[in-house]
């Protein structure tokens, strides 16, 4: 189905909805008015428009507008042409032609200004230009331009291509970017090449007075790919109607954006010197670094804080590490003969919880013997782990009037030996019967 209008055309995008216009003689969408396209903001669902055209996917008489719409266009003329005013917001713009992706310069009576916002652009133009306009300015946009056999942008009449923030990356046969006038390029990721190199260039004006803005720091290469200049592109660089050509008359067909990556281990301290590295390359990093175990922790080195396969922009990066505990063996008092039993590592939350259940219990002699018991078990100390438990076990029972609990001596083996069952099976209840009846001094039962 394809779409025509004599005057103005507008198009309203629901949730989620898909548009799909075709044409195997002429335009997708034509109208001799304006044409505006539009969906509804922060959608679940982005709504997509789906053009396959013999000539222009959109084909607008005076002004198009584009907002918040995803659009897929392949066509065998212009992927959007428009003879006025172009403006496209918050869009996804996947063009497939063999002419101009955007042709934004068709008025020859007025300047006509294309202003490009928050939107993707992913252009192959085979045959022809991949933006062609007046006036063009994408505003923190994500671009990837290819045109293999002409020139990438251009920006002819008034002649003002202007990009900032986002990302562009273009490549042309010709050049990236060819503008009369005004070249601004600001707070973007670049990465622009003219492939066919020789007498082509990476920038291109027609004007030999062409005002410059380009911040930032970039390596330039020639037709040859080898690097001639590295840093700020300063004004020593501009050179009559062509750019980035050094003093020794070598021309740039190539320039790329550089940032710099540097390593640092967990602490701060540096790992290695700051590298400098080109935009969407990958960073490469030091030696894997080792921390050393102390007290409690040994580490193993768990890998770096950030990415940095697909460099964008300058990043700090540090060290990040696994620490596992150190299981410390028993020792003195803790080694109980006839056992391969080990306590688990204690866990602080773990034990309050088991404390206070067992000081929640309300016989003080049952409570006292449960307590030395659970704390000869749990080893939470190097040593003393034994006696420790009894002293604890004793402070209760000497706090209510309970007498006190002792091991006799003549009774210490079966105490031993029903102690290590005690510890393989986590079951306490003979051993605290056994404790009962045989270990408490300083109260006569009758």
């Amino acid at each position: 189905m394809a779409v025509y209008a004599g005057g103005d055309l507008t198009v309203i995008m629901g949730d989620g909805s898909v548009l799909e216009v075709n044409s195997l003689g002429g335009d997708a969408i034509e109208t001799y008015g304006s044409l505006t396209v539009t969906g509804p903001e922060n959608a679940a669902v982005t709504p997509v428009i789906k053009g396959v055209a013999y000539y222009d996917c959109l084909d607008a008489g005076e002004d198009m507008i584009l907002e918040n719409c995803n659009f897929d266009l392949m066509c065998g003329s212009d992927g959007i042409y428009a003879e006025s005013d172009f403006t496209a917001t918050n869009c996804n713009l996947k063009i497939v032609c063999d002419y101009q992706g955007l042709d934004l310069d068709n008025d020859a009576s007025d300047a006509s200004k294309a202003v490009i916002t928050n939107c993707v652009l992913d252009i192959l133009s085979r045959n022809d230009r991949a933006i062609k306009g007046d006036d063009v300015s994408l505003i923190n946009c994500q671009s990837k331009l290819s045109a293999p056999r002409d020139a990438c942008i251009e920006c002819d009449g008034v002649g003002i291509f202007t990009c900032t923030g986002g990302s562009l990356w273009a490549t042309g046969l010709d050049n990236a970017i060819d503008a009369n006038s005004k070249i601004i390029l600001k707070d973007v990721k670049l990465y622009l090449e003219s492939i066919s190199g020789g007498d082509d260039y990476v920038i291109y004006s027609s004007n030999q007075f062409a005002e410059m803005e380009i911040d930032g720091e970039f390596r330039l290469y020639d037709p040859d790919g080898q690097m001639i200049y590295q840093g700020a592109l300063t004004d020593a660089l501009y050179s009559g109607k062509t750019y980035f050509s050094t003093e020794d008359g070598k021309v740039a067909s190539k320039l790329v954006a550089i940032y710099g990556v540097t390593f640092y281990d967990e602490d701060g301290s540096l790992l290695k010197d700051t590298q400098v590295v080109e935009y969407g390359s990958a960073a490469e990093p030091p030696a894997n670094p080792v921390k050393a175990a102390d007290e409690s922790y040994s580490y193993t080195f768990a890998g770096w804080d950030k990415a940095f396969d697909v460099v964008s922009g300058d990043l700090d990066i540090y060290a990040t590490y696994t620490a596992t505990p150190i299981q410390t063996e028993p020792t003195g008092d803790e080694q109980t003969g006839g056992t391969s039993w080990k306590p688990d590592m204690p866990m602080e939350s773990q034990i309050k919880e088991e404390l206070a259940g067992i000081l929640a219990m309300p016989e003080p002699t049952d409570r006292a013997i449960t307590l030395m018991l659970y704390l000869m078990r749990k080893q939470m100390f190097l040593d003393g782990n034994k006696r420790t438990a009894m002293l604890a076990g004793n402070q209760v029972m000497i706090a209510n009037g309970c007498g006190i609990l002792s091991i006799p001596i003549e009774i210490q083996p079966e105490f031993t030996k029903m102690l290590v069952e005690y510890y393989e099976s986590g079951e306490m209840k003979a051993l605290k019967q056994f404790v009962y009846d045989g270990c408490i001094d300083g109260i006569d039962f009758l």
